[in-house]
Formats: structure tokens, sequence, C-alpha cells
């Protein structure tokens, strides 16, 4: 189990650093229009005053106060993810869909149950994954609990049956989704980077690689594999969440419903095949401007200088 996650991470991270190699014969495109994007409302990021500074490289501007994401960035943090997954899942790999907002909810579960994979869409238990043979007892226990209903609770008297159906409806809605993991997941996807901080946790001590949405307000180094879009919306999550479960469909041999694969189509979309080769995330894209660094940095020693000053003298008032 250890040596298949470290092949899976060490998977991920290549794709994460190598986007395209010269060998395009099996690189596989879920290119979307940028029409189908902006009607999803991919684009929107948050208030320009809640922005995080890593976010730079992949805004393209500001719009009424809000900052809008690169459409060209969106598209092509997505080859990546679908690549990623899609691997995975053709190994045999098993990927874990996680969306607890009420944005994603919905769409986390249907589209994990079309392609036949475990997810999490009600709040997360502490521990899902770093305490894993305790969870099971919990499935165990909900496992218990349905062969009791089938059997309409047989020798337990009305007030008991009623007790045990509230219980059985709350373990299935928290544990319904994972009751037939048997052993942690290769991957996770997550519909929002700062909604399931603690599923990331989790992951990272496990190093389970994770692949998530970033908007404007969040750290795209917080996750194996970034993918940059509006995690606000309705339609933008949906969207995403169907091109993703839409790479284990692939993998499976199955009927895709939002990605579709045409080389050809790369253009139309305005992303140029050379942007494409030369895509970095983890190292190219976080680079910022040399000068705006030494800014950045003479500015912080500046406010660090005035704070200690101000400490300083109300220690001397004190004495």
């Amino acid at each position: 189990m250890i040596n298949e996650q470290e092949n899976n991470s060490e998977l991920l991270q290549n794709e994460n650093l190598k986007t395209n190699s010269n060998d395009n014969s099996d690189k596989k495109l879920p290119l979307i229009a940028k029409e189908k994007l902006l009607e999803a409302g991919v684009q929107f990021g948050h208030k320009t005053q809640r922005w995080n500074p890593a976010m730079k490289p992949f805004i393209h501007g500001e719009k009424n106060g809000t900052h809008i994401i690169n459409l060209n960035k969106v598209n092509a943090s997505l080859n990546v993810a679908y690549n990623a997954i899609n691997k995975i899942a053709a190994k045999g790999g098993k990927v874990l869909f996680v969306g607890t907002n009420k944005h994603s909810k919905k769409t986390i579960k249907e589209n994990s149950l079309r392609v036949k994979t475990f997810y999490v869409n009600e709040r997360w238990l502490g521990g899902t994954l770093t305490n894993f043979k305790t969870i099971q007892n919990s499935v165990r226990r909900l496992r218990y609990l349905e062969k009791l209903e089938k059997d309409n609770f047989a020798g337990y008297t009305k007030k008991e049956a009623v007790k045990l159906q509230k219980e059985l409806d709350k373990a299935e809605s928290m544990l319904g989704g994972i009751k037939f993991m048997r052993r942690l997941p290769d991957a996770i996807f997550v519909t929002s980077v700062s909604d399931e901080r603690i599923v990331i946790k989790e992951a990272d001590k496990l190093q389970i690689p994770v692949i998530g949405i970033v908007d404007t307000n969040c750290n795209p180094r917080d996750v194996k594999i970034p993918i940059f879009a509006n995690d606000d919306a309705n339609k933008s999550i949906s969207l995403i969440t169907t091109i993703i479960a839409d790479a284990i469909a692939d993998a499976k041999g199955e009927e895709r419903k939002a990605a579709f694969l045409d080389k050809d189509a790369v253009e139309f979309i305005g992303l140029e095949k050379s942007t494409y080769r030369k895509t970095n995330f983890r190292n190219a894209s976080f680079e910022q401007n040399s000068d705006q660094r030494q800014k950045d940095q003479r500015s912080y020693n500046q406010n660090y200088k005035n704070r200690t000053n101000l400490k300083r003298e109300k220690v001397d008032r004190k004495f």
C-alpha cells in the first residue's frame, strides 16, 4: 500500500513539474472552450482585498473590485489534473472526492456515483485518513445497521427501531460515500482548498497527493496539483468536478460528460501549444519579479523595524 501511494505521489509530482513532453501521442487534453468556462463563471475570484499574493501569476486582472482568473491558466491546470487522475485510475488506483460546502455536495455525489469512486460530501470526520482503523469500526457499525434495516429491525421495539433508524441515517450521510473504501485512497480531489484544510493536512501527513480547486484567496502551494478556478459557484465547481470525474471515466473506457479530447482544438480555446508545453506550476509559475521581491522585502523589514521600536518605547515607559 505504501509503495503504491509513493508511486502515485511520484506520478503526480512528475505531472506537476512536467506538464508536457515531446511525445504527445498519449497526452490526454480535456480542452474546454472559453465560452463554457465563462458560462460557468470559472474566472471569477474573490474581492481584491482578500487575495493571496501567491496567486498573482494566475490572475488576469480585476473588475469591479473582484479578481479575474486567467482562463489560459485554468485550462492548463485542468490539463495537468486530468492527466494525473487519468493515469492513476488507469493503473487501478482509487481517488477520493471531497466537497463539503453547499456548492459542492450535489455534484460531488453525482459524479462519484457515476464513475464509481469514493466521496465525502458532508462534514469531514477528523481522522478519516490518519485514524483510518477507527473510522473502519464506524463503517462496520453502519453495515450492521443496514442489515438490521433490511430485516425491518426484527426483534426490536418500535422505539428502539426509530432510534436505530436515526443512527443509520446519520451514519449513512457521513460515511456512505466511503463505506466500501477498504484502504487509503491513492489521491484526493477537493472542491475548495480553503474549505478542506483538515483533509489536506491529513493527506500531507500520509503523503497522499491532493488535487484541489484554488481560488484567488488561496495558496496554490498547499496542494500537489492546483486547479485555478472559482470555488464559490455551483456551475464552476460542477464543471470542474465533472471533468475530473471524466478522467476516471476515460481510464475505464466509459463515456465522458464534459471533457473532450481534440488536439486541434488547442488554439480554439486560446491556449497555444508552445505555452502548454512550457507550463511549469511548481517552479516557473511561482517566480516573482526580482525587483518586486526586493521591494516587498524592504517593506517587510521597515514594518518589522517600526514594530520593534514601538515595543522598545513601551518597555522604556514602564521603567
